[in-house]
């Protein structure tokens, strides 16, 4: 049992130190050169849209997150929907994290094998 609390001590702090990697790994790919005036503007209209996508498929699931959580806080009590909305919205935020991630790391990868070839890319 000690074991175990030990180790739900350290959870923050593992998932602390992760969102420090994945936020300094961010920002160093977005210090990497884009390409060129045309690789750029592609790649805005494929950002734009990513983006388009995410606040449709958001803006259904915000609908269906607030009939569930509904449904939590009168089933099971306040606490869990506030868990699973709180979840959510995290996951929510990840995937939009992740997306603006994904789609500023495109272009830069397609500069990195156009200039370096594919083992820096």
């Amino acid at each position: 049992m000690e074991s175990l609390t030990s180790f739900m001590n350290l959870s923050p702090v593992i998932g602390l130190a992760g969102f420090i990697f994945a936020i300094s790994t961010y920002f160093w790919v977005a210090k990497q050169p884009a390409g060129n005036a045309k690789m750029t503007s592609i790649a805005g209209l494929i950002e734009s849209g990513s983006m388009t996508f995410l606040k449709k498929e958001y803006t259904i699931l915000l609908g269906f997150l607030a009939v569930v959580t509904a449904l939590l806080g009168f089933k099971l009590g306040s606490n869990t929907a506030i868990a699973y909305l709180t979840g959510a919205l995290i996951s929510m935020a990840c995937g939009f994290i992740g997306m603006k991630a994904a789609t500023k790391a495109n272009v830069r990868t397609a500069e990195a094998a156009a200039q370096s070839g594919q083992g820096k890319a």
